[in-house]
């Protein structure tokens, strides 16, 4: 098993001193600080378990091991939950660390975690824990550390893996999209129509009632000065109050054809 720094070490023995945490579990805690390369403490404030927290790198991503995670209780006249240790991922964007997901890890060693009432109670918790403070939790019990801990090791770096992969497609796909916004041209009121989309009964032929164009699309708009009367379908007659029986009309009296 790989060491840990100095300081590392001597957070973690203030665990064992402060009877909050068994020999077991400070000996799982280790072991899970040693799957990654590199471990340093960057917070103790003071004498308490809530101070201490542990900074790691996990593919380019900051990764921090706090270990008994305060949880309020839902109950205000019980104490707080708390959870044996909690790992936090991080991307870093622009020297900035953000927030990506936790996985919150339960160390259960002692029988009495195994009794119906306890396991009933655990997973009522674990559910309210999810809901307030949206830990994702997985439990281990002493055999699967004994037995398995290369599938601890796999489960953890695997639930980073997922995690990262669904914010560089999300990155990703929020970058195309703005790459996307600078191909598209700077709009203009339709110089035939202006604006309205609809002129002579019909939609405007060259916006396609959208009531803009493209600012650098060329209009000639002597091509459009006299129109096939949209009301009487060029149709001369005398009863056509567009045209005037003479199937014609003009821009101007188009405009207002709507």
């Amino acid at each position: 098993m790989k060491k840990i720094p100095g300081r590392c070490t001597e957070a973690v023995i203030n665990l064992k001193k402060t009877k909050r945490a068994s020999f077991e579990e400070v000996y799982f805690l280790v072991r899970i600080m040693t799957i990654f390369d590199y471990i340093s403490l960057v917070e103790e404030k003071g004498n308490t378990t809530n101070d201490i927290r542990f900074k790691t790198f996990y593919k380019g991503h900051a990764v921090y091991i706090r270990p008994h995670y305060k949880v309020e209780n839902i109950n205000p006249k019980s104490q707080d939950w708390s959870i044996d240790f909690v790992l936090t991922i991080h991307r870093i964007i622009n020297n900035k660390e953000i927030f990506i997901d936790s996985l919150g890890i339960e160390y259960d060693g002692h029988p009495s975690h195994f009794t119906p009432d306890r396991l009933l109670s655990d997973r009522k918790r674990d559910i309210q824990i999810l809901i307030k403070e949206h830990v994702n939790l997985l439990r281990i019990t002493k055999d699967i550390v004994t037995e398995s801990f290369i599938e601890i090791e796999k489960a953890i770096f695997s639930f980073f893996d997922r995690k990262i992969s669904i914010i560089d497609e999300v990155q990703s796909k929020t970058l195309s999209y703005i790459n996307s916004l600078e191909d598209i041209p700077t709009l203009t009121t339709c110089q035939l129509c202006n604006g309205i989309g609809r002129l002579n009964f019909q939609d405007c032929p060259i916006c396609h009632n959208m009531g803009s164009t493209p600012e650098n699309q060329k209009i000639d708009l002597s091509e459009f000065e006299i129109f096939t009367c949209g009301k009487c379908g060029g149709i001369t007659s005398n009863d056509c109050e567009f045209c005037a029986g003479e199937g014609k009309v003009t821009r101007e009296i188009a405009l207002s054809m709507t």
